[in-house]
């Protein structure tokens, strides 16, 4: 597969993986933009995006479909620094993550906007997308806890480019402290599943 150790880091669970993502892209791009999100959704999610930069909501209709114009508009805008994708907001699930994802990759790549894919309750596997990490700026978060029904586990996982993991690794340790050896125990045994 296309995944490897390389692009793989272990995180404390979905919310606080998102919470150290957005800090470490914080850090490092320093500028104050918005990132766009569907509503409804997860209210951490926006309490995570609102410590660090801007949101901007799309609502979504009363059948929970994305507006594709809409959204490609927001992804072009100079204000917008990326687009947050989280399976909250689409209870009844009509539009695929995947039908999203290969939209907004290609006006991703072309402006340079991130693109987060909360994978927690995902039905369709967005990982499974063969170029989505040819996109730099590409993350995707999953929570053990959510999708293996372990409640209290608060592990998780970032896929992403090697790159943006190595420096995320490294803002990880310096900003939060080194994570515990059994960390890094998971991170050996997930890069022989991959």
């Amino acid at each position: 597969g296309f995944i490897n150790y390389n692009n793989v880091a272990i995180v404390m669970g979905g919310t606080h993986g998102l919470d150290a993502i957005l800090s470490f892209i914080k850090k490092t791009t320093n500028v104050q933009k918005d990132w766009v999100v569907f509503t409804p959704t997860y209210a951490p999610i926006i309490e995570s995006i609102g410590t660090y930069f801007g949101v901007r909501q799309i609502m979504l209709d009363d059948q929970y479909i994305v507006d594709f114009n809409q959204l490609t508009r927001a992804i072009k805008s100079d204000n917008t620094m990326g687009v947050l994708l989280s399976v909250p907001h689409n209870p009844v699930c009509n539009t695929k993550y995947s039908d999203i994802v290969k939209h907004i990759l290609p006006i991703s790549k072309k402006y340079s906007k991130y693109i987060i894919v909360d994978e927690v309750f995902v039905q369709d596997n967005v990982s499974e997308i063969s170029d989505v990490l040819n996109h730099d700026k590409t993350i995707i978060i999953t929570s053990y806890s959510k999708s293996y029904a372990i409640p209290g586990l608060k592990l998780g996982h970032v896929i992403a480019g090697k790159q943006f993991i190595d420096n995320f690794y490294r803002h990880a340790s310096t900003s939060y402290g080194s994570p515990p050896s059994f960390l890094y125990l998971v991170a050996s045994s997930l890069a022989k599943l991959y």
